[in-house]
């Protein structure tokens, strides 16, 4: 308790809270609810096994949404068109576990804002009293002590050089992290730089046609993220895809 001596030799954080010794947090990315080819049931499993393992919180790096205006043809990939049926799905269908989710928005929801200059994410976070939005594209999250730079971004590329320009535009951007979750390339890598761990995180998507006509299989999970003063590690839970797992 405060004041007594066994505290005396605890940090506090951002918040005045004593930082725990560890914490754990569960990272999903690239659900894209609303797509013919989520994978909803994994989602809240992923939940389900972040409450029973005690993480603090759990981290989402973008493209929470799958829209019908993405690409040409993209409305024959959705099952939800529109903002408002998806927003409404998102709202009702996204797993309520009592661990607080913070989001950030990714090249699918934004291409709703494209359209109407809407951005569903933060409409969807207003609804959502477990939902903090972080920002669009990207967004810093601290807490406990560590400063954790979330990226989204777009466009191809190896995953070591997504990881690597990302941790560059954030030092670009005055920040200097103590970990780096990227999302987008639906693949799960990890590496550390200069002290930074940085993890490009596995998504929640099944195999979409633009993924076979590119000969590219995603890596369909989570991680629980673990967190001690001095390391940090990714335990990634590795599923197989379950068709037509929508309504």
């Amino acid at each position: 308790m405060p004041g007594h001596a066994e505290n005396n030799h605890r940090q506090r954080d951002e918040a005045g809270r004593y930082r725990p010794e560890r914490f754990d947090f569960l990272l999903v990315s690239d659900t894209h609810l609303g797509s013919k080819e989520q994978q909803i049931t994994h989602l809240r499993a992923a939940y389900a096994e972040a409450r029973s393992r005690n993480c603090q919180f759990a981290v989402h790096a973008g493209d929470l949404t799958e829209f019908d205006r993405m690409h040409n043809g993209s409305a024959y990939g959705c099952f939800r068109h529109g903002h408002d049926e998806v927003l409404d799905y998102v709202v009702d269908s996204y797993p309520r576990s009592g661990l607080t989710t913070y989001l950030i928005s990714g090249n699918h929801d934004h291409s709703g804002y494209n359209y109407s200059g809407t951005n569903i994410v933060r409409h969807i976070c207003e609804y959502r009293d477990d939902f903090t939005y972080l920002g669009m594209a990207e967004g810093v999250l601290q807490i406990f002590g560590k400063q954790i730079f979330i990226y989204h971004g777009r466009g191809g590329g190896t995953y070591s050089n997504r990881l690597l320009n990302a941790h560059k535009y954030a030092l670009d951007l005055r920040l200097n992290p103590d970990m780096l979750i990227a999302g987008h390339l639906h693949q799960l890598c990890e590496m550390s730089k200069n002290g930074c761990k940085m993890v490009l995180a596995p998504c929640l998507q099944g195999q979409t046609l633009h993924f076979k006509e590119s000969r590219l299989v995603p890596w369909i999970g989570w991680a629980i993220v673990h967190v001690t003063p001095t390391y940090t590690w990714c335990e990634a839970i590795q599923v197989d895809e379950i068709k037509e797992d929508y309504p």
